[in-house]
């Protein structure tokens, strides 16, 4: 019992590490994309705005499938979406 209480305390602590290492991250939009519902790349993704470069957003998470980056972001009016990262659209730093 202990181990797997230990395996757990663990892994919640690394999940933890990480989305505190994402949330330090900057991004800035070069050129306008569209923000998304859901992080996962399909056909039938749910656009739900679009952003303008110099717009301020903060870095809530980051995603990474096979072939892709997801960034999530909130934007100034606290609504969270999805950017799926197009080199030359985003720029992302440490902050």
């Amino acid at each position: 019992m202990s181990v797997i209480l230990g395996l757990f305390l663990i892994s919640a602590a690394w999940f933890y590490i990480d989305v505190q290492r994402d949330k330090k991250k900057k991004v800035k939009i070069v050129k306008p994309l569209p923000v998304f519902k859901g992080w996962k790349r399909s056909k039938d993704q749910q656009k739900i705005a679009d952003v303008e470069p110099g717009e301020n957003l903060k870095v809530a998470r980051i995603r990474y499938g096979k072939d892709y980056m997801a960034i999530k972001v909130q934007r100034e009016d606290k609504s969270n979406g999805w950017l799926i990262y197009q080199r030359g659209a985003i720029e992302l730093a440490e902050g």
